[in-house]
Order: C-alpha cells, then sequence, then structure tokens
C-alpha cells in the first residue's frame, strides 16, 4: 500500500510540475496544516527563471517549524467581528440571527481566514 501510494504521489508530482513549467509567470501554492518541513519538497515545483519561482503560502500551528522565513501570525477575532466579517464577505443578507452566526463562526474557531474562506464559498454558491 505505502509503495503504491508513493507512486501515486511522484505520478501527480510529475504531472503538476509539467503544467507549471510552461506558465507564463509564478504560481501560488497554499498548504493548510503544515507538520512537517519535508511536505515542502512536493511544492518545488520547475519554474524556470528567479522571477517566476513559484510562491508558497503555508499555515501550521507548529511555531519554529521554519524558522528563516517571513512569518504572520492571525489573531483570533470577537464574537462580533467574526459575525460582521461573514456577513460582509458572504454578501446573503438572509444571515442576520446572532445565535446561528455565533454557532457557524464557531465552528471556525473565530479565525479570520476561516471565515473568510467560508463566507467567500457562501457568496460563490448563490451566483
Amino acid at each position: 500500500k505505502e509503495r503504491r501510494e508513493k507512486e501515486y504521489v511522484q505520478n501527480a508530482y510529475s504531472i503538476f510540475s509539467n503544467k507549471l513549467e510552461d506558465r507564463i509567470g509564478p504560481v501560488l501554492i497554499i498548504l493548510d496544516n503544515v507538520k512537517y518541513i519535508r511536505d515542502f519538497e512536493w511544492f518545488k515545483f520547475k519554474s524556470g527563471t528567479e522571477s517566476r519561482r513559484n510562491r508558497i503560502v503555508a499555515t501550521t500551528r507548529i511555531h519554529n517549524l521554519v524558522p528563516s522565513i517571513a512569518r504572520i501570525t492571525v489573531g483570533l477575532l470577537t464574537d462580533e467581528e467574526s459575525n460582521s466579517l461573514l456577513k460582509n464577505e458572504s454578501e446573503v443578507s438572509e444571515i442576520d440571527d446572532p445565535f446561528w452566526l455565533t454557532q457557524f463562526t464557531g465552528l471556525c474557531n473565530n479565525h479570520p481566514l476561516a471565515i473568510r474562506s467560508v463566507g467567500l464559498w457562501l457568496k460563490a454558491e448563490r451566483i
């Protein structure tokens, strides 16, 4: 099983690498909840010149995972801030019940990136 999984990942890496090689500009790759530094290796695709180098943004709960990178710490929002962000990002006027909003944003742990992503998803679902 492990050998098959490794072959599958290597094949996927090759496909992505070939597709990205022909791109004109850099590609933004977002990794969520990275636990091991070796996980970054799978996303170092060929991209030609230095100016076309792909960019990686990663979230992690491990503060010293990569000590030499730019680090941005995102704090949690209050319930009121979370509710406001969800309403603004989703543009869904029907979301007015404070109890429902607080329950929903609580599932996102009042994390602004999670709330924004969900809000944008709700907005896209309406289009």
